[in-house]
């Protein structure tokens, strides 16, 4: 056994390293019967598979060799590597091992998720042939078939499962592995104390790996669940075989959310009685509000016993003193083990002392919850040497509102915690908000783009626009006990942009009831259509949450269901069916609909055509967006020309020059940005872009393209001019026009779009359309207006009252470059119009425009804050005396 690989199933070995000496793994967890870094050898047909490596030390290196050796017949190598996860435990012998020669084929393939490969990259810092395993993807070795399965956060974002069912085994990493060291490897020869110790170690395995993220324990699970399994292959510990039930159910049942008391726990110490004696008046404050509290004293408690009790309390508060400008160790230890992950946004916590001549720490212990993201409701309570009959009295009032924040209950202003706000910005202070970490969740709209965000605290960043906390306004709070619309028929939204899904956020904000189905085109989860010029720069914007309007959690949350990939090829508004094409299996379906939402966008024009387009390609949706990535990078694109110079052709311009190549800008109107900016605004845009190495062209129409034996764009003429300008690619950014080939068939009213009242109702009772699809009152649509037109029509479809679109002025953002273009309401360059402009020492450019001396639209070249300063001038319809100051 010493260097013999252990061979648990036809062809499939453990080839692992055991280490039953280790008493401390990754320095906090403590390991009794030391630990096992399993590996797994898999024999196909066709390939030679290795699942995981094994701990990076020397001593285990000569005999994980010779275990892999052992399994192979001559001239036998390891043509695939597979790492369900990359902790250095895991992976750490990978790069000896791709080095030998002897083991591994020089070209073997390297699995892991794409986190994985970003991880061991850094981890290893050398170039390895990486190949992305993809969720539910299957990999052939002949024989037999190896399934992959993401498991995020079990216990690293970069997790899979990798599954046999030929073999019924499952690979499932470190979950519901056990640092346990067992010469027999296999689960079913434990017996006796043997087996005693495996389950307190099973346990100890779970509190501080899984504990943190129960839920995705409970997804782990369903994975199993859905696999045909009779072993389970883990990590560390003995390979479960036999019956392994015991640990399925430990893991199920320890993962259960155990629901939060209203109790409070107090933990203080106390150098004279001091602090002790606030502690008890706090204890009779909450007591006082029928509220469970215990009282702790540090001194002669066990921390671990504080921290049991805490395990099921809503609150807790520490008290105390401060000694050399410090808190105590029994407190800080206390405070330490909070946790943002486990307690982040979930507990209350608050802090109070007796201090002598500095009192540093009660504020070092509120730093401390700050840290970790727990709920602060009120300001820490410091009080000098001993407390007075008055600062007794606040003590108990202390424990009144703290146990309010329990019960939610409104606290007394005099014990609220201070909201606080940032510096000036330019002329007139705009303040960011924020607000006391009470638990309760709040509604807040960027008012650059009109993104809706839950949060509990102000968001700090705009996934939409890329707006700062200063851009959001707080619209109030998410109240849970509103009465729920009732409507419960089915509707279905055709489209997966912002619109569509603002439609479903509305209904479900209101509404548990009534079905909703969604049905896109596109393969991806609703994603933020403004920032996918970013992709050029960042190809793995995609790979963060944040970059998308949903995901898969929240669609099976709410009870939306998604068609993705899915052509809604024909509507019958008689029988109220919607009638569907999967694009990638063309098979057909139907399905009845109650009401109906078109929010099927809009398409770029593109004015070339009955020609080759392999090198011409627009920007409308993120495939755009990754097609053009792939043949710039296939190809070698050195040259490209963007037809087009709004705010798309700015960002595909900047996108492309990120990507080191020479671009220039052609525009038919005179100046860049025409629609958003006045004349000199234009001009500073196009030095801007020029100082980047951008070749800006206006007044120009690209007439005319040259093109090759094999359809390739080589080159075009400008109209008036037989000038050949040769170019490589060309990106067209022009001409959005609204989708209503489906409105046709029905015979809705159609002009430029989808004419709709404001309801969004369209001209036929019980179908709704919104967004770039819709025309309403002649307004050009934007991403404000796409998201406020689909709340509107989602509501009007479960039939709330008083739902109405009102027509506002659209911000325009744009930031390239690290420069921000701001436009908002009427930029008219006219005699009648007045304007005020002001160029400061930093280049920041601003523009008021003003009609009968009211301010009426304005531009921001610059700062951000002063542009949303503008905004809520035309708003509020300031004059002009009243706008001085913000500009000057």
């Amino acid at each position: 056994m010493e260097t013999k690989a252990f061979e648990l199933k036809e062809n499939l070995y453990w080839v692992g390293g055991l280490d039953p000496d280790l008493r401390i793994f990754d320095i906090v967890m403590t390991t009794d019967f030391g630990t096992t870094y399993n590996a797994y050898l898999l024999k196909g047909k066709k390939a030679i598979v290795l699942i995981e490596t094994i701990k990076n030390k020397d001593k285990f290196l000569k005999k994980f060799v010779a275990r892999v050796k052992s399994a192979l017949k001559e001239n036998e190598k390891i043509t695939h590597i597979i790492l369900n996860h990359t902790e250095p435990d895991h992976s750490g012998q990978l790069l000896q091992l791709v080095q030998n020669k002897d083991l591994v084929d020089p070209k073997a393939k390297i699995y892991g998720t794409d986190q994985a490969i970003k991880y061991l990259a850094q981890i290893h810092n050398k170039p390895l042939n990486f190949v992305e395993a993809k969720d539910q993807e299957e990999l052939d070795i002949g024989g037999y078939t190896l399934k992959f399965y993401r498991a995020p956060f079990l216990h690293w974002p970069d997790t899979m499962f990798t599954y046999c069912p030929e073999l019924k085994t499952v690979f499932t990493c470190d979950f519901l592995g056990a640092h346990y060291s067992h010469n027999e490897i296999t689960f079913d020869t434990l017996e006796g104390k043997k087996l005693e110790d495996y389950w307190s170690s099973f346990w100890n395995y779970y509190v501080p790996i899984f504990g943190p993220y129960k839920p995705y324990a409970l997804q782990g699970l369903k994975i199993l669940e859905t696999l045909d399994i009779d072993m389970i292959c883990v990590s560390h510990g003995p390979v479960l075989n036999g019956d392994f039930s015991k640990q399925i159910e430990k893991y199920r049942v320890w993962s259960q959310e155990e629901a939060l008391k209203d109790k409070i726990i107090v933990a203080c110490v106390s150098a004279y009685g001091f602090t002790y004696e606030m502690a008890k008046q706090i204890v009779k404050g909450i007591e006082s509000k029928g509220v469970e509290v215990q009282l702790y004293d540090m001194v002669d408690t066990p921390k671990d016993k504080v921290l049991q009790e805490f395990g099921n309390a809503k609150g807790l508060i520490l008290g105390t003193p401060t000694i050399v400008g410090e808190a105590l160790p029994q407190i800080w230890d206390l405070a330490l083990a909070l946790n943002k992950v486990v307690h982040g946004n979930k507990r209350f916590c608050g802090c109070f002392g007796s201090y002598g001549w500095s009192g540093e720490g009660v504020q070092n212990i509120d730093q401390r919850f700050e840290q970790t993201k727990v709920l602060l409701p009120l300001e820490p309570l410091p009080i000098n040497f001993r407390a007075s009959e008055e600062d007794l009295i606040k003590c108990f009032k202390y424990g009144v509102n703290f146990a309010k924040a329990i019960l939610k209950e409104e606290i007394d202003d005099d014990f609220k915690r201070k909201e606080k706000t940032n510096q000036a910005m330019g002329k007139k202070k705009r303040k960011k908000i924020r607000v006391p970490r009470d638990g309760r969740v709040r509604k807040w709209k960027c008012i650059v783009c009109g993104e809706i965000v839950l949060s509990i605290q102000c968001p700090v960043i705009c996934n939409a626009c890329g707006a700062g906390p200063e851009a959001f306004v707080l619209i109030g709070l998410v109240e849970n006990n509103i009465a729920m619309n009732t409507y419960s028929g089915s509707i279905a939204i055709i489209g997966g942009g912002a619109t569509a899904i603002s439609a479903a956020k509305a209904i479900r904000e209101r509404n548990i009831t009534c079905k909703i189905t969604i049905f896109t085109m596109e393969k991806h989860w609703p994603y933020y259509r403004p920032i996918i010029t970013k992709y050029f720069s960042d190809q793995t914007i995609t790979e963060k949450s944040n970059f998308y309007l949903i995901n898969k959690e929240w669609a099976l949350e709410n009870k939306v269901d998604i068609h993705f990939e899915t052509q809604v090829v024909g509507i019958d508004k008689e029988k109220k069916l919607v009638k569907y094409s999967n694009t990638k299996s063309k098979e057909t379906d139907e399905i009845p609909y109650d009401k109906l939402i078109l929010a099927t966008g809009s398409d770029n024009f593109c004015p070339f055509r009955d020609i080759q387009k392999v090198n011409i390609m627009g920007i409308r949706d993120l495939d755009n967006v990754i097609k053009i990535t792939d043949y710039i990078k296939t190809n070698k694109v050195k040259k490209a020309t963007v037809i087009g110079g709004g705010l798309l052709g700015m960002e595909a311009a900047e996108g492309l020059v990120d990507l080191g190549l020479e671009v220039e800008i052609i525009e038919f109107a005179e100046r860049v940005m025409p629609r958003q900016l006045d004349s000199q605004a234009s001009s500073i845009v196009q030095k801007l872009l020029e100082s980047h190495g951008i070749t800006i062209k206006t007044g120009c129409l690209a007439s005319e393209l040259i093109q090759n034996e094999q359809g390739l764009t080589t080159g075009y003429k400008i109209k008036g001019s037989e000038e050949i300008h040769k170019t490589e690619l060309i990106v067209f950014a022009i001409g959005v026009r609204s989708r209503t080939d489906l409105a046709m068939q029905i015979s809705l009213d159609i002009n430029r779009g989808i004419k709709v009242n404001d309801k969004m109702e369209t001209s036929v009772k019980g179908i709704f359309a919104a967004g770039d699809c819709a025309e309403y009152d002649f307004q050009y649509q934007n991403w404000v207006s796409a998201i406020e037109q689909g709340k509107i029509a989602g509501l009007n479809a479960i039939e709330e009252k008083n739902s109405t679109y009102i027509r506002k002025s659209l911000p325009y953002s744009l930031i390239i470059f690290d420069t921000t273009i701001f436009s908002v309401g009427s930029i008219v360059e006219d005699k009648k119009i007045q304007t005020l402009s002001h160029t400061d020492n930093d280049a920041n450019y601003i523009k008021a425009f003003f009609k009968n001396e009211k301010i009426v639209g304005g531009i921001v070249i610059g700062k951000l804050e002063m542009g949303l300063e503008l905004k809520d001038a035309i708003e509020d319809g300031l004059n002009i005396k009243q706008v001085v100051p913000i500009i000057f």
